[in-house]
């Protein structure tokens, strides 16, 4: 999934990709008044909402900075890696010690993925400018087929922190894929989780990855003796997507020198691929901002919601929501209020 940044998310640039200058978006104060203490006013709030938007920004554009480092670093481990899994392939014997030290090295970069980029990059290498990167994972027992078909039935699923309330939703009798996830959105969503149809069809769920551990100990489910039992809630096992980095290497012969090798070559192009994303993304932000500083509030508003209603039209599927969020999450108060004072 490409990453989506807006001229909400991100802030100008510098030439070397970070932040030049704060920011100050244009803010338009209605009509033009005849008195200088009107337009110093006017002045003045928009400075101050200036700041609190270029602040926010500049934040956001850290964090990018700090995914880029770790992007670059990671690719070179890889690379070294890979040459040194090309030499030995080419050699008669495999010295297994030094491919296991390279190797090491690459774990211990990627450990430290969600600190070195203040969990901004998920494990699937995927930007999210907010910081607020998703592990998506499946649940057991809960497939579309058996949640569309057969006897309706209650389930309800009760999470590990208190105060929650427990999330109650009906399943089954015929209804369709696109009305269950609504189902589960809306009550899942104080919880954190999300539904969705992964790319191979399949229901899945995500949740903030902080937040994965806890919810793996403790997410309960009870249902009325269909899918799930009555009675005392049961745990629920959580499977999640595997980790490429963390699977081990295969390094005792030729054979498992050259499947990891071609493991190395697959994430590579993993991890270029991210890395060319978030450039591209740093490029569209330097735009969007050069036209935000030179435009009023209504401009910008009609921009926005063009992007908008084009982002969330590009296919017919609940992914389509998933993927706008970064986008809301970047209308801070300041800028709703300015927007609503237009009417």
């Amino acid at each position: 999934m490409r990453p989506l940044l807006t001229t909400l998310d991100t802030p100008a640039l510098g030439k070397k990709g970070r932040l030049a200058e704060p920011v100050v978006a244009a803010a338009r104060t209605g009509s033009l008044s005849a008195t200088a203490d009107t337009e110093n006013s006017s002045q003045r709030e928009s400075a101050v909402s200036g700041w609190r938007y270029s602040t926010q920004l500049n934040q956001q554009l850290t964090s990018a900075q700090q995914s880029l480092d770790f992007v670059d670093q990671l690719l070179r481990r890889l690379e070294l890696l890979k040459s040194d899994l090309g030499r030995e392939l080419g050699s008669r014997r495999i010295e297994k010690e030094p491919l296991q030290a390279r190797s090491d090295e690459v774990g211990a970069q990627w450990a430290q993925r969600e600190a070195k980029t203040d969990g901004t990059l998920d494990g699937k290498l995927h930007f999210q400018v907010t910081g607020q990167v998703r592990q998506r994972f499946s649940l057991r027992g809960m497939d579309l087929s058996a949640l569309t078909q057969g006897k309706a039935e209650t389930l309800v699923l009760i999470g590990p922190e208190r105060g929650v309330p427990p999330a109650v939703v009906v399943v089954g009798d015929g209804v369709d894929e696109k009305t269950l996830l609504q189902r589960f959105n809306r009550a899942l969503g104080g919880m954190g989780l999300r539904a969705e149809v992964d790319d191979g069809g399949a229901l899945a769920f995500s949740v903030e990855e902080s937040a994965l551990a806890r919810l793996r100990e403790g997410l309960m489910v009870r249902g009325e003796g269909v899918r799930f039992p009555a009675g005392s809630p049961q745990r629920v096992r959580l499977e999640t997507e595997s980790d490429p980095f963390q699977m081990p290497w295969q390094l005792d012969d030729h054979a498992g020198v050259r499947q990891s090798l071609q493991r190395v070559v697959s994430i590579i192009a993993q991890v270029q691929q991210s890395r060319a994303a978030i450039l591209s993304a740093i490029a569209e932000a330097e735009h969007s901002i050069s036209r935000l500083v030179s435009m009023d509030e209504q401009s910008w508003a009609q921009g926005f919601v063009a992007d908008f209603n084009a982002r969330l039209n590009q296919r017919d599927a609940y992914q389509g929501y998933y993927e706008i969020l970064p986008a809301l999450s970047g209308v801070s108060r300041y800028r709703v209020l300015s927007l609503l004072s237009l009417r």
